[in-house]
């Protein structure tokens, strides 16, 4: 599902499940090839916890 990913944006993203998932597949694909653009962008007006490797907004 996230081959070839390097950016996603999860619009309405809490409680935060699928950028639980998208991090984790992206990261763990590409954990020694992350460049400064690679990203999760989670974007919801409902506070989430944090999540490793998701930018909150």
């Amino acid at each position: 599902m996230c081959a070839g990913v390097k950016r996603a944006v999860d619009l309405c993203a809490a409680p935060g499940s699928w950028s639980q998932i998208l991090s984790h597949n992206l990261y763990l694909q590409q954990s020694y090839h992350l460049t400064a653009t690679d990203m999760v962008a989670g974007i919801d007006l409902q506070p989430m916890a944090p999540i490793e490797g998701v930018i909150q907004v």
